[in-house]
């Protein structure tokens, strides 16, 4: 038993745990980057589910170098992980009520990676393609061909002769290929894992007279070679083909095809007296039921491409199992029958038909299981210490609290009693800031803006008021909500009512941002220009087939690939597109449905049907008298009509108008930016506090510290005003897009902050609450590109999991940020100052150990939650995209923080180290992985966010240099 004891404890360390960890997160980071350049599913086989990866370096250092570095797979990395934990519960744990939940975690995990292993080995992912009104009993595994020769000559059944992927590579140039069915040999001449089709007659005439074909569809096109695809590829399987000849049996060449899986119909061949079909198609497995195809839907958001549903009505027929019913498949609806999941994929291009993914996994139950077995684990484990800490902080003496040293000369410790002066004068200096938004402004004139700013429209598929389309437009085309002309700033409304009533004065204003100087010189700007940022549409129009044509060059490079001129002229394009189609009534769909089975409609169109039919819509009718009525700059007939268009709608859209007018209230509160100023106001009063602590002016310490406490709460409730506003005129959870993900994870932030206070009181949760809170909502402000509630897309329409997953996950960030704030603070006053005493010093240890375990849990919680999440729209719960890497290597990074801390390799200042590279680890989940153009997750490359989230990863390695010094 001793000699097992010794043998298991080096297996059973945590210094290999850690190593492990580093080497997991290595290899995942590493496997994130490669789908760049290869499909997902190669770097999934190559990186984590092989024995030895070789790992190009330029992966690693970011620099055009070649060579590899050969590094273990992930088969290597679980299995010895597997073996770490299982040496660790026979060498080092014993069983006891207090180690419940780190047997509950370990064991979990133990299964985990059992059923990843599982997953690995014999999960099998396939589609199904139906044609609406047709049906399949057969399933297609794209990452897989064969060649199959048909003959259809049987009275009962066809006959297919298959010859897989494998053996046509094998023998490509070799020696033909028999079979006892056929009457002919198939020599394979040329393979090709991917390629393109070209018409013969669009090809040059090298390829032309080098074209291998003899027979069939390639006398007419010529097949092209092509490099595997990639995770940013529009194509996103790879097209195989093959330059085939077949031989007779008297050794007669029957002809070269040409045999693509791009080619959708067979070729026939003739052979000992008969006609075969011959395919090179994707490997088909029959199934003993047959699925027909009723009724396909695909449903988009109004005026939009924005899928809003697929569905797929089929009836299921097997006679084996005596079913015949009617079954809906949806987006995570699937369907589970016969070991075999059905999932809503895809379509085919023309909405003919539909694509369903068939997923077989015999271990899909083990993550579920052990998924809930690590969580509850670590819920009693951290939970156990939560309630021990906060046993001890209600046992400790009031003046104790937070601190196991002397009083601190700042902010803790017994104080003279300050009053209720500070949070008076604090909460007035905060409505003064508030009220000064929401107060009624009387610039409008004559004509009544404020109620045009509440008339209900549709715009990128969601009914909104003019008020945000006119702000979100002016935004989108000049980065500001208002405009400034000829000394006056006017609103967005105006600004959108004289686009589309007065064009040739809106044509004057100076709206168009263009930063660019190349773009700028296409316009004709030159020195006389000199400072200018933004120029009008009449200063642009003369140069509008230009900009069209540099526009229409610019798109036929790839996204991640074009310069900043590319991006620049692009942009300005598209905000060109947009004045027009607002100029010309296209844009927003303005005419409401006013009866059952109506839609909303552009005012343009409505216009044109009803001069065309000699119906007008009323709606259209009315609206268009209000634009008139300002065109003519008549305020008295522009207000009646207003009026009474307003009365029209209001019995038809009650709920619509009682929105439009909240939604308008909130743009003018514009509560983001005002809990920005208020944060940055705590923060100074926080500042001045500490000081004020420094030069011993203890009362005024206080006095300042109860006002930073009292403007942060007025921040924190305007911040929750405008998450709960959002959450009601969307009808979503707070969470569903970059721009709400840092309003919420800035929001989270604060809350933790002010726990930490109340534990510690020593003024570092009100400033790091305070510092996070409103970098995040600056972040959020320059994410913002037009109108920021979106609408939801097909696959991620669904609010419980916006709420469970997205909400569990983002929180995790939000720690994991936390936590590294307090490590940078740790550091530089650790480094750069004499205030981390040892009080100090100890009580943000312990406010580091703790929001990282708290970030942990969360992390893991809203992880597994994705993989279920994932597992119910398209059958796979863990598939190695880059959001679920990136996902994963915060719990990583989490986990290693706390395993090197209780192994001893770390202390404090080692934590802080760590968790401020866990600020790296965290933003480049939350936004890197989103800006790879690769994987489900991904929204495209920012050059600006990039560079910022370059600048930050920066500034935290240089934060981290420090704490090493």
């Amino acid at each position: 038993m001793q000699r097992l004891r010794s043998i298991l404890t080096p297996l059973a360390s945590l210094r290999l745990t850690v190593v492990l960890f580093v080497l997991a997160m290595i290899l995942i980071f590493a496997g994130t980057l490669a789908q760049r350049e290869a499909g997902n599913w190669e770097v999934v086989n190559s990186y984590f589910r092989s024995f030895v990866v070789l790992i190009p370096l330029r992966h690693l250092f970011f620099v055009n170098v070649s060579g590899v570095l050969p590094f273990p797979g992930g088969f290597i990395l679980g299995g010895l992980l597997l073996v770490n934990l299982l040496a660790a519960h026979a060498a080092r744990f014993q069983w006891n009520r207090k180690r419940a939940g780190i047997w509950l975690i370990h064991s979990g995990l133990v299964l985990l990676l059992v059923g990843e292993l599982v997953t690995a080995l014999l999960a099998r992912e396939a589609i199904m393609i139906i044609d609406e009104g047709g049906y399949a009993n057969y399933t297609e595994d794209i990452r897989r061909v064969e060649l199959a020769v048909v003959d259809e000559t049987g009275a009962e059944h066809n006959l297919h002769v298959v010859i897989p992927e494998p053996t046509l590579k094998k023998a490509a140039g070799r020696e033909p290929i028999a079979h006892d069915l056929l009457p002919f040999q198939v020599r394979v001449d040329r393979w090709m894992d991917n390629s393109q089709i070209i018409g013969l007659g669009m090809a040059g005439p090298e390829l032309r007279q080098n074209n291998r074909a003899t027979a069939g569809f390639g006398t007419q096109a010529i097949a092209q070679p092509l490099p595997p695809t990639t995770g940013v590829d529009q194509q996103t399987v790879d097209a195989r083909s093959a330059y085939v000849t077949l031989i007779d049996d008297q050794g007669q060449p029957l002809g070269t095809y040409l045999l693509s899986t791009l080619l959708a119909q067979r070729q026939e061949v003739t052979a000992g007296g008969k006609t075969y079909g011959i395919e090179l198609r994707f490997k088909r497995e029959y199934q003993p039921y047959t699925i027909h195809l009723i009724d396909f839907r695909h449903d988009k958001f109004v005026g939009t491409e924005t899928p809003r549903n697929f569905s797929s009505l089929i009836r299921l027929v097997d006679p084996q199992q005596h079913e015949d019913r009617q079954v809906l498949i949806y987006m995570n609806h699937p369907l589970r029958y016969r070991g075999q999941t059905f999932y809503q994929q895809s379509f085919k291009p023309d909405d003919s038909g539909t694509v369903l993914q068939v997923v077989r996994n015999p271990g899909w139950l083990l993550p579920y299981i052990s998924c809930v077995m690590v969580a509850a684990g670590l819920v009693l484990h951290f939970g156990l210490m939560l309630v021990r800490f906060v046993g001890r902080q209600r046992t400790a003496p009031s003046g104790a609290k937070g601190r196991a040293g002397p009083p601190e000369p700042a902010l803790q410790g017994e104080t003279p009693r300050v009053g209720w002066l500070p949070s008076v004068a604090a909460g007035a200096v905060a409505l003064l800031i508030v009220g000064g938004q929401v107060l009624p402004r009387s610039a409008n004139g004559p004509f009544n803006l404020d109620e045009l700013a509440r008339v209900p429209v549709t715009a990128q598929g969601r009914v909104k008021p003019l008020d945000t389309v006119a702000r979100s437009s002016l935004m989108i085309v000049s980065g500001r909500q208002t405009l400034r002309h000829e000394g006056r700033t006017l609103p967005a409304v105006q600004w959108l009512l004289d686009v589309i009533s007065r064009p040739e004065v809106a044509d004057q204003y100076e709206v168009f941002r263009i930063d660019h100087p190349d773009v700028r010189s296409l316009i004709g700007a030159g020195p006389q220009d000199e400072g200018r940022k933004r120029f009008s549409y009449a200063r642009i129009k003369p140069h509008l087939s230009t900009i069209a044509d540099q526009a229409d060059m610019a798109n036929r490079v790839k996204a991640n690939q074009r310069n900043g001129y590319q991006r620049h002229v692009l942009e300005l394009a598209s905000h060109l597109t947009l004045y027009i189609e607002l100029q010309q009534g296209a844009q927003p769909y303005a005419v409401p449905p006013l009866e059952p089975g109506e839609e909303w409609r552009p005012l343009g169109q409505a216009l044109h049907e009803g001069h065309t039919t000699g119906k007008m819509n009323p709606a259209a009718a009315e609206l268009s008298r209000v634009f008139q009525a300002y065109r003519d700059q008549d305020a008295g007939q522009f207000n009646s009509g207003l009026s009474a268009y307003t009365d029209l709608l209001a019995p038809h859209l009650p709920g619509a108008m009682r929105k439009a007018g909240f939604e308008v209230f909130f743009n003018r509160l514009q509560p983001f930016y005002q809990g920005t100023v208020l944060y940055v106001l705590t923060f100074l009063t926080v500042c001045g506090a500490l000081l004020a602590g420094a030069w011993e002016g203890r009362a005024w310490a206080q006095r300042l510290g109860v006002a930073a406490v009292t403007l942060l709460a007025a921040g924190f409730l305007l911040h929750s005003f405008g998450i709960a506003a959002r959450i009601y005129l969307q009808g979503r959870p707070p969470v569903t897009n970059l721009y709400s993900s840092a309003v919420f994870i800035g929001w989270v932030c604060v809350i933790l902050g002010g726990f930490l206070e109340r534990f510690y009181r020593n003024g570092l949760g009100v400033a790091l609450a305070a510092v996070i809170g409103a970098a995040t909502l600056i972040i959020a402000h320059n994410l913002a590109d037009g109108d920021t509630m979106q609408m939801m897309q097909a696959v991620l329409d669904s609010n419980f999991w916006l709420s469970t997953h997205v909400i569990t996950v983002t929180i995790g960030y939000a720690a994991a940020f936390l936590a590294g704030g307090i490590a940078l603070v740790f550091l530089f006053m650790g480094v750069y100052t004499r205030q981390l005493t040892p009080t100090r010093f100890k009580a943000m240890g312990k406010m580091m150990y703790g929001v990282i375990a708290f970030a942990l849990l969360f992390s893991f919680v809203g992880t597994v939650l994705g993989g279920i999440w994932a597992d119910q729209s398209w059958g796979r719960f863990w598939g190695w995209d880059p959001k679920e890497n990136g996902a994963v290597l915060i719990v990583l990074m989490n986990a290693l923080i706390l395993h090197a801390r209780w192994g001893g390799m770390i202390q404090q200042r080692g934590v802080a180290v760590l968790a401020v590279a866990g600020n790296i680890v965290t933003a480049w989940s939350w936004f890197g992985t989103n800006m790879l153009g690769v994987g489900l997750h991904s929204y495209g490359f920012m050059n600006s966010a990039m560079f910022w989230l370059l600048a930050f990863v920066v500034s935290q390695l240089a934060a981290i240099s420090v704490g090493l010094i």
